[in-house]
């Protein structure tokens, strides 16, 4: 080959790596980076996470598999867990830093970091609920807690005075169905204090503090007048329950009842069983700072029609208004909450111009 070849051979060899060069450069500009600025903390837990990316984009990982809520499942290439850059499988799930791998809208291969946290535990509905009955007064709360102190209302009289009203500071309202039901379940023969040894399972939802809950329960009543429950298990509000109807104390009162609630959150990461963890005295005694106890007194109810002078079941059977109305074939009545020797049983009540007790929820 003479001179002249080797040096057009080395003119066109450069002419082509520039060629090169710029496609890799022009290849190289249409890569994303990863987006540092569009960290953001997401919930986890053992089953579940969801990384919220911007306004495009949520994927959720359920059971190790991959979900996209807001893109096709087919366009997410992988996901890897790296705290410390250093890449480690995504369950168990850590805190630490996510990286998210995923096609954007274009096609392009996008990543993206986000903060994991751990879950938090969230309040039974009991932290919702507030501590005593309304006085005769109508303003003010019955700190008694006998059930002769607590004032009786028609259902008009309870929605006109407690659709919203401010005591000690706080703004309550008198609370619907189914914040009643996330106390105790809308399902018969479930809480069942009076029926030994039964166990129970249900689907329930429910409303607390504004959200709506789904999730399966289960109840366990015992030989001792007592019923458990495990509630709302694989969500955020998973807890532990304890049902028992109670005497009074004291000497006065000997005679006359109370419904005692006792609930707690449970942690995620724990099987319970309502029949062989609740039962067990050791298992309340822990971390008993996470419980809290509400008690609803046996208040009775004026038939208006029958005995307008007269409380019946006072001391024995407890008669709370809801806010909200049962629909049915012929009219609309008026929800209740209700519980005697043996149960509960929120429900509907065709006369509402007899009165029943107010126990109002937090706004």
């Amino acid at each position: 080959m003479t001179q002249i070849s080797r040096k057009k051979m080395r003119a066109l060899l450069g002419i082509i790596f520039l060629i090169f060069c710029g496609i890799l450069c022009s290849c190289d500009r249409g890569k994303p980076t990863p987006n540092e600025d569009g960290d953001s903390v997401i919930v986890l837990s053992e089953s579940e996470i969801t990384i919220r990316m911007g306004k495009d984009v949520q994927i959720s990982l359920l059971e190790g598999k991959i979900h996209s809520h807001q893109v096709e499942p087919l366009d997410i290439l992988s996901v890897t867990y790296a705290p410390d850059s250093k890449v480690i499988d995504i369950h168990p799930m850590k805190v630490g830093q996510c990286k998210v791998l995923f096609f954007n809208k274009e096609g392009i291969p996008t990543e993206l970091r986000v903060l994991v946290v751990k879950r938090t535990l969230q309040p039974t509905a009991l932290e919702y609920i507030a501590p005593y009955n309304i006085a005769h007064d109508g303003v003010s709360f019955d700190k008694s807690g006998f059930p002769e102190n607590s004032a009786l209302f028609s259902w008009s009289e309870a929605k006109d005075r407690f659709s919203e009203i401010t005591i000690e500071g706080q703004r309550w309202h008198l609370p619907t169905f189914k914040e009643w039901t996330a106390v105790a379940s809308e399902f018969p023969n479930v809480v069942y204090y009076g029926k030994k040894d039964t166990l129970r399972t249900c689907y329930e939802q429910v409303v607390i503090n504004g959200v709506t809950v789904e999730g399966a329960s289960e109840f366990f009543n015992t030989t001792v007048g007592i019923t458990y429950a495990v509630r709302f298990k694989d969500t955020d509000y998973y807890s532990a329950w304890r049902y028992s109807y109670e005497r009074y104390k004291d000497k006065v009162h000997k005679f006359d009842s109370r419904l005692v609630i006792t609930a707690r959150p449970i942690d995620l990461d724990l099987a319970i069983s309502a029949e062989r963890d609740l039962t067990r005295t050791d298992f309340w005694e822990q971390s008993s700072n996470l419980s809290r106890t509400v008690e609803l007194p046996a208040t009775g109810c004026v038939k208006m029609a029958d005995s307008p002078n007269d409380v019946f079941k006072r001391g024995a059977s407890g008669f709370y208004w809801a806010s909200d109305l049962y629909e049915i074939a012929g009219g609309s009545y008026p929800n209740i909450f209700y519980f005697n020797s043996m149960y509960i049983l929120p429900s509907y009540y065709k006369l509402p111009n007899d009165k029943f007790a107010v126990r109002l929820f937090k706004n």
